[in-house]
């Protein structure tokens, strides 16, 4: 996909447990800042994974692949079972990962397009927070909901919502509608009729201006590999 510079789609293999075994296991606490390396055909790729607990008490956690200029973004359905660790991640196609955790070892495995591949994590340190910098307020013709198309694998409907806060910030996000509505943070900057946004958790931006009426945006969105995709958005 674009914001994701198309993470392959991942099923996972299924780690087995007897029913004895399920009975006496224990859950584990598996929080913290993990590291590992994939290897594959297509050479080896360094990942991160950071699982944190909500306020609540429920998990959850984000991934990082530097090499794609992922940062921070977040799985979905993490889950912990005795020693059991799984994730989603909502990208076009879905996909999951289980392994098993041993003290600071995560073990286990995907299973791509190119076949099942091992992926082990070490846990180094606690768990990382990602945290997009403040943006300053908007102009009020910039606020509301805008609609665009990007000319890539035969067009992407995305979505820009953009609003000002209490606090006399802004903030916004740009949706992949058709990924899901997977949702990417934006950081705002405005200078008159100039709008530029950054999207640090997949590396990615867009340059626009808007015209008189306020109705229309027409720039450029550039992916995390430097592919410049002309975008307008229209409210």
């Amino acid at each position: 996909m674009c914001f994701t510079s198309r993470i392959h789609t991942i099923a996972f293999a299924t780690v087995l447990l007897s029913p004895v075994q399920l009975l006496h296991a224990q859950t584990v606490d598996p929080t913290g800042h993990y590291e590992g390396v994939i290897s594959s055909p297509a050479g080896e790729m360094a990942m991160q994974i950071d699982l944190t607990k909500t306020a609540k008490g429920d998990l959850a956690g984000t991934l990082t692949i530097p090499a794609q200029k992922l940062k921070g973004f977040p799985l979905t359905n993490v889950e912990v079972k005795g020693q059991d660790v799984s994730f989603a991640i909502a990208t076009s196609g879905g996909g999951y990962y289980r392994g098993e955790l041993h003290g600071n070892k995560i073990s286990g495995e995907f299973s791509t397009q190119m076949g099942p591949l091992p992926l082990d994590f070490e846990r180094t340190s606690d768990a990382r927070t990602y945290e997009l910098p403040k943006s300053a307020r908007l102009d009020h013709e910039f606020e509301g909901v805008w609609n665009g198309l990007l000319d890539v694998d035969g067009g992407m409907h995305v979505t820009l919502k953009l609003s000002n806060q209490a606090d006399g910030t802004s903030g916004g996000t740009l949706i992949s509608v058709d990924e899901n509505d997977l949702s990417v943070p934006v950081v705002i900057a405005q200078d008159g009729a100039k709008l530029t946004l950054t999207l640090p958790m997949v590396g990615s931006s867009y340059e626009g201006t808007v015209n008189a009426a306020g109705t229309e945006v027409s720039g450029t969105y550039t992916t995390s590999r430097g592919l410049a995709l002309p975008l307008i958005l229209k409210k």
